[in-house]
């Protein structure tokens, strides 16, 4: 869903990483809406860097309302 694929994803800053998720969430949504089929989608709530003390969330406002 990210032109370049996953590298190109890598590569971008928090907000465009963000902005690629939600709107990855959002088309899978519409496609099962439309299709009338139930979506099974396995991501990540919160990603953990090695040595950090905390994690950082990643999900995105399209995922609570998908």
């Amino acid at each position: 869903m990210c032109p370049g694929g996953l590298e190109a994803f890598k590569k971008l800053d928090e907000d465009g990483k963000r902005q690629r998720r939600g709107e990855a969430i959002a088309k899978i949504g519409q496609e099962c809406s439309e299709s009338e089929k139930v979506g099974v989608v396995a991501g990540h709530l919160m990603l953990w860097e090695e040595g950090e003390k905390t994690g950082t969330l990643i999900h995105t406002q399209e995922d609570l309302e998908t």
